[in-house]
């Protein structure tokens, strides 16, 4: 926890003057002594309530380091404050009394009046409910933003874990096609299937080489998209076409790994694909987005909804506050993805 207000250096050093000033002007009006302000302003009452003043403030920053040390953590804070409520009372009046006795009978020789004794003595114990109030106040402000702060980093905890699970996520069904896929292809064209193995290994190669990073270039991600639409292709007829059109100096932001591959795959997911419909697919940026477009052939019966895409939107959450888009214009549809432009030793 953070040092509290009623411990700082300025407190402690500037807080009992103006204690002290209060007190004495208190005491002057109760006794209507203010007509007299000039006079007696700079008297060696006034020097005497600073003294107190000082006493009571650093007396009070030890007994409250005292009691928070002797004091369980779990205790409740009503009696926390009921227990530093009694000490911080006690010890006021001790040091307020004992300063008072040790004035007036050591210094001035003279005998201490009751009346004057009480009404200050009740007015420093006034200045330690002031006093309480405010390191209560503080007290529980700091607890309050402790508690907040321990709330943002659970939840940052958690969308670390789910990035890493994300992350780490490999597609069975397209594994399953693809492998389908390799054994027709074995049976028609060994070079094919050949080829088709190459792809089939680069892809997942890439899945389990970026599972355990958090952020990839965007060229890295181009290229896994580009073995993905070919790893499609042999179960579309060929009918699959990626067009690559990003400026050379976006290649070197970044991404969360595997959002090109997902969101290809919802694309295809998403449309009817024939030798009649082919599906071209575009990369473009726009602005701080790159965005994946395509002209829609939605299918008639929607597919499953994918939790991935659910958790890449909470992937590029952790990350910024520009969310993942998805939007159909007329016969048109984009996914628009936030660009990230900072290394990842800074996060």
């Amino acid at each position: 926890m953070r040092k509290m207000i009623v411990h700082h250096w300025a407190i402690r050093l500037f807080m009992p003057p103006l204690f002290g000033a209060i007190v004495y002007l208190l005491v002057l009006m109760v006794f209507d002594n203010v007509a007299e302000l000039d006079s007696v302003f700079l008297s060696q009452e006034l020097a005497l309530c600073v003294i107190i003043g000082y006493l009571f403030t650093e007396g009070n920053h030890w007994v409250i380091r005292l009691v928070n040390a002797l004091l369980p953590d779990s205790l409740a804070t009503s009696w926390r404050f009921i227990i530093q409520a009694l000490v911080t009372l006690g010890f006021t009046y001790g040091i307020v009394f004992a300063a008072v006795k040790v004035y007036f009978e050591e210094y001035q020789d003279t005998q201490v009046y009751a009346t004057e004794r009480n009404v200050l003595t009740l007015l420093w114990l006034i200045m330690a409910v002031l006093y309480l109030l405010l390191y209560f106040s503080a007290l529980l402000n700091a607890r309050r933003n402790e508690a907040k702060l321990d709330q943002e980093v659970n939840e940052r905890r958690q969308l670390e874990y789910r990035v890493q699970a994300f992350n780490q996520e490999i597609n069975p069904d397209l594994l399953y096609a693809s492998l389908e896929s390799l054994i027709s292809l074995m049976h028609q064209n060994s070079t094919l299937a050949d080829d088709h193995l190459q792809r089939l290994s680069s892809v997942y190669r890439y899945i389990l080489d970026r599972r355990r990073e958090d952020l990839v270039a965007v060229n890295e991600e181009v290229e896994a998209a580009k073995n993905l639409v070919a790893l499609m292709n042999p179960s579309f007829q060929g009918q699959i076409t990626l067009h690559v059109e990003l400026p050379q100096r976006l290649l070197d932001q970044q991404l969360v790994p595997g959002t090109l591959p997902i969101l290809l795959e919802h694309v295809v997911r998403s449309n009817i694909i024939t030798p009649a419909l082919s599906l071209d697919i575009y990369l473009r940026a726009d602005e701080d987005y790159l965005v994946i477009e395509n002209r829609l052939c939605q299918r008639l019966h929607p597919q499953e909804k994918d939790q991935r895409m659910q958790r890449l939107q909470e992937a590029y959450s952790y990350f910024t506050t520009r969310p993942l888009v998805e939007v159909k214009v007329g016969e048109d549809q984009y996914l628009k993805v936030p660009l990230l432009q900072f290394e990842i030793e800074a996060l």
